[in-house]
């Protein structure tokens, strides 16, 4: 494993994982625009060459050391990454081995930077819980949440731990949609078993990389011990979501309901822990009102109204099209 090093000092660092990620991505941007931002960053990446042209966009006025590693490997990840660390952003992928990956990582941090390290955010999901079926993705941030903050308070009681729950990101649209929309003018999501349609308030990724940034310059002890629910500022159904992207790239779009195997079908080249995942994902939506509520959190640590998806259809209106 190796390391690169844009600038070099000596000053203490914010480590950030998942960089190369969507959020990551944005956290990043927004880093760089933030003026009074002046520390280091680390970014751990599982190949340098290639983050570093998927980041070039993103990093204008940063200082970045990219490190070659992946958490899933954790004994072959360079000690330097670790150390003279201040902050630290934690974003890994969800799966059953999420909580392990995050108290290795959070142990060595403490290891090599407990005199430094004075934060930890933590990018959650809104629904995390410790209580719900243990093969949900929600169980796996849930207990997450749980095994940092037991390692802050018995090893490090003085660090600021800071929990991110955003909601369903609208960028999902761009993954996961836009191929059916551009080709048959229709989206495929769960029907509603009965009752009135699900709804769920989409965020826009850049408000939690926005929130995420603020939170990552502003005093560490402003926000310790907070959790933020993080939406968009309408509460949707499918339907809903069909007429905003209607009428923004003017042409008839509709929501196509499926059953949860057709959606299961659809995910079959995925573990098979992830299919139960994304499926019990919307199982939670149909049956939990959480993802329906829109908060206020956002707006009042950031002072921003929270971007709506008009907004973010009509930004992104060339991809539908």
């Amino acid at each position: 494993m190796s390391s690169e090093i844009t600038t070099s000092n000596n000053k203490s660092s914010i480590l950030i994982t998942g960089a190369t990620g969507t959020i990551g991505k944005h956290l990043l941007k927004s880093l760089s625009e933030q003026k009074s931002f002046g520390q280091s960053v680390k970014v751990l990446v599982r190949n340098i060459e290639k983050a570093k042209q998927e980041l070039a966009n993103y990093v204008n006025n940063l200082d970045v050391e990219y490190i070659q590693g992946d958490l899933n490997q954790f004994e072959l990840i360079p000690s330097s990454i670790f150390e003279k660390i201040e902050r630290v952003f934690v974003l890994t992928v969800s799966e059953p081995n999420q909580p392990k990956v995050e108290e290795q990582l959070i142990n060595k941090i403490l290891e090599y930077s407990k005199d430094d390290l004075k934060q930890v955010i933590r990018l959650s999901g809104l629904g995390a819980s410790t209580t719900i079926e243990s093969n949900s993705l929600f169980r796996y941030h849930g207990d997450s949440e749980v095994v940092i903050g037991n390692l802050l308070s018995n090893k490090a009681p003085s660090v600021s731990y800071v929990i991110l729950r955003p909601n369903l990101f609208m960028q999902n649209f761009l993954r996961d949609d836009i191929h059916s929309i551009k080709n048959s003018s229709q989206f495929f999501k769960p029907r509603n078993d009965h009752g009135i349609p699900y709804h769920i308030s989409h965020v826009d990724v850049r408000d939690i990389a926005d929130m995420a940034a603020q939170i990552l310059i502003e005093n560490p002890n402003i926000h310790g011990g907070q959790v933020y629910n993080i939406t968009g500022p309408q509460s949707l159904n499918y339907d809903q979501v069909a007429e905003i992207i209607s009428k923004v790239i003017g042409r008839q779009i509709t929501w196509t309901k499926i059953d949860e195997i057709e959606l299961a079908n659809q995910l079959s080249q995925l573990p098979k822990f992830l299919v139960i995942g994304l499926v019990r994902l919307f199982q939670f939506y149909k049956l939990n009102g959480t993802s329906a509520n829109v908060h206020a959190d956002f707006e009042i640590v950031t002072g921003k109204k929270p971007r709506s998806l008009e907004q973010f259809i009509q930004e992104n209106k060339h991809h539908f099209e």
